[in-house]
């Protein structure tokens, strides 16, 4: 049974975003919590991507149950969404290589090293039909979110300075680097983003940041 969007469909373009299909690059933290907005605000088709499993410490911060542990975490996120809101999920579990054509005209990146960001970005530029592409960066309290429109090589360009190697990322203690009200404010966020560039075609935002410490939002 299809949500009933009526509450929102003044709100955002419910009758558009429910024909786009999306990809999704890693199902943690924020990827997790992504996919369910966007299956929340109408969206029926989502590609997930994501080759690690369901562990304990993934419980309080990712979109997980109990019963979910030792599962992958695509395929737990597949049966949940599918289960709970109707959303029709393509679970990959593999690792993304190089060379991977996606076929969904927005793709979001929610992984956790620069190097797996060089990969997703790589394979969007030479991607036929991609034309929005989110990267979403999270460190414990504060996160960032980047919007490349990939018909604008200025953005592209733009984006393209803020990868760098993993090495010149500081380090973070491993229990430190998600909580929940951070993860799915970011996916909150990258969920607007969604709906208003295919309400508009346009980005509002190219870069949002979003730090929870100062309880304060920035945007370019």
């Amino acid at each position: 049974m299809a949500l009933n969007l009526s509450r929102q469909s003044g709100l955002i373009p419910t009758d558009k975003i429910s024909e786009l299909d999306l990809t999704v690059v890693g199902a943690g933290a924020i990827g997790s919590h992504t996919a369910e907005c966007l299956g929340k605000i109408g969206i029926r088709e989502l590609e997930i991507w994501d080759f690690d499993s369901v562990e304990s410490h993934n419980l309080p911060n990712q979109g997980y149950r109990l019963s979910d542990l030792g599962k992958m975490k695509a395929t737990a996120l597949k049966q949940r969404l599918e289960e709970d809101i109707g959303l029709s999920v393509l679970a990959r579990t593999e690792r993304l290589e190089a060379g991977v054509q996606f076929t969904n005209p927005i793709v979001i990146s929610a992984v956790d090293s620069m190097a797996s960001r060089k990969v997703i970005w790589d394979n969007v530029q030479q991607s036929l039909g991609v034309y929005l592409f989110i990267d979403a960066r999270m460190a414990a309290l504060y996160g960032e979110i980047y919007a490349v429109d990939l018909s604008d090589s200025a953005s592209q360009e733009g984006y393209e300075k803020t990868l760098f190697s993993d090495s010149e990322v500081l380090p973070e203690p491993c229990t430190e680097k998600a909580t929940i009200f951070c993860a799915q404010g970011m996916a909150a966020w990258i969920t607007s983003i969604v709906a208003d560039y295919v309400a508009d075609g346009e980005i509002n935002e190219k870069k949002l940041s979003i730090d929870f410490v100062r309880k304060a939002v920035g945007s370019v």
